[in-house]
């Protein structure tokens, strides 16, 4: 009996070992206009970094190691503004397999302008889906669920709901004192900030853009393999989607960073589709986010 409970354990230990946490992360850090601070902190920040977004479970879900999310996290200090706190532009992105290629799809590319944070070398970073320990901890961990909530909405219609309710509470824990240091935060900020873009995928007129990202991703970039011209009419379809979402909700940063992510690859595409889908694809994406238009000249 005291053998079989021992075979017992190992084999949960060897399952739940086999399991992998959701997220495969690079972090790099950029500080050329560093002035006072020890270079070495930011590198102590790389590694603590990766530790914290890699290494920790962010879902009940299981992952299989071919199954996480490949993302970056990249940060650029632009200003020193006291003792071991840092005005920085912090850019990240998120990638997903396309069945039947060797093709990983970005699903998600920002760049938050309204990020500063304190940060001591060697300091632990904290999970902060619940309570705010520190600035740094709840903007990657907001970050960490805005990846998974838009990964998720690839492969289930609003299959993201759930993260997004997270990032949600993310922000509802941060204190008055910190929104007015890091705009980021701030409903009175810029519309381009955290809180926004959180708003805008949680708003019922963007519903139409979220559904549409499961049909762009697994009704047409996933059948692109064995029916290319099934997968460039679905995908067609999934544009008008969002840009139905974009009428009832015009210039959010929701559909802006859609059009950042993904205007190379719908170029690409569309580039030897008929002259008739390529004046469609123009002028949808020209009215989804008109600052990406001349992207689309390719396809004249």
């Amino acid at each position: 009996m005291k053998h079989f409970f021992l075979v017992l354990s190992l084999v949960c230990f060897m399952i739940s070992g086999s399991q992998a946490q959701e997220l495969k992360a690079t972090v790099e850090i950029t500080y050329p206009r560093l002035q006072a601070a020890d270079p070495a902190i930011f590198k102590s920040l790389e590694g603590d970094l990766i530790d914290f977004i890699n290494n920790q479970r962010w879902t009940n879900d299981a992952f299989e190691d071919h199954e996480r999310i490949e993302c970056s996290f990249s940060i650029n200090i632009l200003e020193e503004l006291n003792d071991n706190t840092f005005k920085a532009d912090l850019a990240i992105q998120s990638l997903r397999p396309v069945y039947g290629s060797d093709y990983k799809t970005p699903v998600f590319t920002h760049r938050d302008r309204d990020f500063t944070f304190r940060y001591v070398q060697f300091q632990q970073l904290e999970d902060s889906r619940f309570s705010f320990q520190d600035n740094l901890s709840s903007t990657i961990t907001f970050y960490i669920y805005m990846i998974l909530g838009m990964d998720y909405d690839t492969f289930e219609p609003l299959g993201g709901d759930a993260h997004f309710e997270t990032a949600q509470n993310i922000i509802s824990t941060i204190p008055p004192n910190i929104v007015e240091t890091d705009r980021g935060w701030a409903a009175n900020g810029r519309k381009t900030n955290r809180y926004w873009l959180l708003e805008n995928l949680l708003n019922s007129r963007l519903k139409p853009y979220r559904e549409a990202l499961y049909q762009y991703h697994i009704q047409s970039l996933d059948v692109m393999h064995e029916d290319p011209d099934l997968g460039m009419s679905n995908m067609l379809v999934a544009l008008s989607s969002i840009q139905e979402a974009n009428r009832a909700y015009p210039n959010t940063i929701a559909l802006q960073v859609f059009s950042n992510t993904k205007a190379d690859e719908i170029v690409e595409i569309f580039k030897n589709a008929s002259r008739t889908q390529k004046q469609e694809v123009k002028s949808m994406m020209r009215q989804i986010n008109p600052s990406s238009a001349s992207k689309f000249n390719a396809l004249n």
